[in-house]
Order: C-alpha cells, then structure tokens, then sequence
C-alpha cells in the first residue's frame, strides 16, 4: 500500500483532479459524512468537479451530514449522483472518500489535509463500511 498526504486547500483539489483523472466511466465514487461547513464554503469547485465527473460517466453516492439537507437536494440535480443522510447521533467534522484506487479520509478546517492510502483491501473494506450506513441511512 501508499500513503500520500495533502495539504491545503490546493492539495485537497490536487487530490480530486487525480480522482477525476484516473476515474473511468461507470465506475462509482462513494463519500461519508459531508459536514455543512465545508461544502458551503467550496461549494463552487465541488459543484463544477461533480459536474465534470457526472459528464465522463462516474457514478457517485453521497452520505451527508444530516444538517446538509439543502446542499444534498443540489447535488441530487447533478447526473449520475444518489444521497442520503447520516443520523443526527453521527456528525463527522471530516468526510471519507473511497474509489476504485485508494481511500482519503478530508478535513477542510483552517489548514484543511487530506490523508490517502491506495491499497485493493482497505478499499474494500471501507466499501462495506459504506454499505452499512448507506443501508441505515435516510433518504
């Protein structure tokens, strides 16, 4: 396994350029615990990236925050794009980000980072993980 560390603003957008890079049409993109203030403050590039990534055929499904019920209605609009909503008993400050590659575990606070490791069985891992709570989650 790899492990790469992102820092800033622009390590974290260096991370999503990659993912959309190495994305392949019909493969799926799955996201845990979106918090509200993130998403609300880069909600521009996150809006575009999600547009460039519904255009090249990539499936994504995201588990927000409960508190983030408003920005999941604008994402549901984008192609290609399934949410759902976390318990109210499980607010993440970070989100998890899992792909065909790797997992990144983003935390966009004053100096955001993004912690990622590319490895097949911690992927799977956190896709069942994902499962779980997409099961238990509300639509």
């Amino acid at each position: 396994s790899k492990a790469t560390l992102y820092e800033g603003f622009r390590g974290i957008k260096s991370f999503y350029e990659s993912v959309l890079r190495d994305s392949k049409s019909k493969e799926e993109i799955l996201v845990i615990g979106l918090p509200k203030y993130a998403t609300e403050r880069y909600e521009g590039y996150f809006l575009d990236w999600n547009k460039r990534r519904a255009k090249k055929g990539v499936k994504i499904k995201l588990l927000f925050n409960y508190n983030v019920r408003d920005l999941g209605k604008k994402r549901e609009k984008v192609k290609l794009t399934e949410v759902r909503y976390l318990t109210q008993k499980l607010v993440t400050p970070a989100w998890i980000f899992i792909y065909q590659k790797g997992v990144a575990t983003i935390h966009l606070t004053k100096d955001p980072i993004c912690t990622y490791i590319k490895d097949e069985e911690v992927v799977e891992s956190y896709k069942n993980f994902f499962n779980l709570l997409w099961n238990m989650a509300s639509a």
